[in-house]
């Protein structure tokens, strides 16, 4: 059935068989259906394996010069930009993204005020803006001005039915590809920046709160992650010392020949 034809997106089809598991469940327990059985009871979910791509530093680096320079004024190479250092910087979900609007920044704007309708948790979230991401919204709320193009919606879209852009489609698609990032996914930028706190020593509260992570266990990777990463580096340390003695012994023996 379908949840075989969904094989090669293995997550969505195991999203697509838990909804029917409720939603039967419900329509069972309210008497709306009536049957002895649930459908979806018996159909076994796809293992997933847990996505971990996240961008090293130089990684990161490469992808903020690549868009640095790109025109200050409202074009879709601009709005990219601006998604992908807003993506970076905040670590919000995509969606709720590409559906920001104005009337969630404070007056001052140094606040976003995310709805609980557009949250994963349903709770809304607070997001206090620093200095970058204020200069990149201030910019581009006078470009969209300027260009006769303000609406309620930050990353406005007249191609989409909701009003605002759904996808950053082919022109992050062609930027991947120029940089040699083709394995990074827009939900990457939001890991990376999880990593990158937990790197710097954040507590897994404040990463778990900063991310409106569902579940810590979310988080928690971002964790082992990191302590990968650091017994790496003590290893390579201890190893350069041996390497440096057995130089060293090396030298000396050749001194004394």
């Amino acid at each position: 059935g379908l949840h075989k034809e969904m094989e090669g997106t293995p997550g969505s089809a195991n999203r697509a068989v838990q909804l029917g598991r409720a939603m039967f469940n419900h329509g069972m327990k309210t008497r709306f259906i009536v049957r002895a059985d649930n459908p979806f009871s018996g159909v076994s979910l796809y293992p997933e394996n847990q996505r971990d791509r996240v961008l090293s530093d130089e990684e990161a680096g490469r992808l903020i010069k690549a868009i640095s320079d790109t025109p200050t004024k409202h074009c879709q190479e601009r709005t990219l930009a601006d998604l992908i250092l807003l993506w970076m910087l905040t670590g919000v979900r995509k969606t709720v993204m590409l559906s920001m609007e104005w009337s969630e920044i404070s007056e001052d704007g140094c606040v976003w005020k995310i709805p609980a309708t557009k949250m994963k948790g349903r709770k809304m979230q607070e997001i206090l803006l620093g200095a970058a991401e204020i200069e990149i919204l201030t910019q581009r709320k006078q470009l969209l001005a300027d260009a006769g193009k303000l609406t309620n919606y930050v990353f406005p879209s007249n191609k989409s039915a909701s009003g605002h852009s759904e996808d950053p489609g082919t022109a992050w698609e062609s930027l991947r590809e120029s940089l040699g990032l083709e394995d990074l996914w827009i939900h990457d930028l939001r890991r990376s920046l999880a990593s990158a706190m937990a790197n710097t020593g954040a507590s897994v509260a404040i990463v778990k709160q900063a991310l409106a992570h569902t579940d810590e266990r979310t988080t928690m990777r971002a964790y082992i992650r990191t302590n990968r990463q650091v017994q790496l580096d003590a290893r390579q340390k201890a190893q350069q010392a041996w390497f440096a003695a057995a130089k060293s012994v090396q030298d000396n023996s050749r001194t004394e020949d």
